[in-house]
């Protein structure tokens, strides 16, 4: 979530913390001008966001992290062989070329 938010100052409030601690932030301020991203965070309807003013004060319970996985040959291979077998249920013709360009070793 902090990576999303479009505050500098808001999003400092999450730098270091860790499982345990209570942070409280204003989505409002987080999120300025993005009614439906507040939506998605607080899990409401958008129309219930619009006059949305307060603090929100939680403590954090799990912090999860995206690592980008490499790609590797083998991976390209299987879903070359993937996409052949779509393109041949479909009976569409698909140019691979720009997909194989990816994985070319430079």
């Amino acid at each position: 979530m902090p990576q999303y938010i479009k505050v500098d100052k808001q999003k400092k409030l999450f730098e270091g913390c860790k499982v345990g601690d209570i942070i409280t932030f204003n989505p409002k301020k987080a999120y300025p001008d993005n009614d439906a991203e507040i939506a998605s965070l607080l899990k409401v309807k958008k129309e219930d966001v619009k006059d949305l003013k307060s603090d929100f004060t939680f403590q954090i319970t799990e912090i999860s992290r995206f690592v980008k996985a490499d790609v590797d040959r083998a991976i390209d291979m299987k879903l070359t062989e993937a996409l052949k077998k779509v393109v041949k249920l479909t009976n569409k013709k698909v140019s691979l070329d720009g997909f194989n360009k990816l994985f070319e070793e430079k």
